[in-house]
């Protein structure tokens, strides 16, 4: 906070005579009012602007982050005997396609489609 105030490093905490700050369980420990001047040490009121900046862009940049996704981009692999899936990837692609499948045509059996009707019907569908 004092780096953001602009005030020196140890404004508002214990030092001993030599200007080292006091340290208790790793932590440096604040002034008492009646050790030093009020005016040097209060820095949330005196530099509260600074602060309302930092948190309005903490704010901000928190905000415009929420609910966004990274587009999936997908791979390369230019070796076909290379390529492949895995069993619980076509168990749910195979889901995907029946329902979108008993959606365009309701009274026909799933047993009944073609893989040619279910590439230009759900595949290219997907992936245009």
């Amino acid at each position: 906070m004092n780096f953001i105030a602009e005030v020196p490093e140890t404004c508002g905490l214990q030092t001993d005579d030599c200007g080292n700050l006091h340290v208790v369980n790793g932590r440096p420990q604040l002034s008492k009012a009646e050790d030093c001047d009020c005016s040097k040490w209060g820095i949330l009121s005196s530099h509260s602007d600074a602060f309302e900046a930092l948190n309005m862009d903490v704010r901000v940049s928190v905000l415009g982050r929420i609910g966004q996704r990274k587009k999936v981009t997908g791979c390369s692999i230019p070796y076909v005997g290379h390529r492949g899936i895995t069993l619980g990837q076509l168990r749910t692609f195979a889901r995907k396609a029946h329902r979108q499948m008993a959606k365009l045509h309701p009274k026909t059996p799933w047993d009944h489609f073609t893989v040619a009707q279910i590439c230009e019907l759900v595949v290219k569908k997907a992936i245009t």
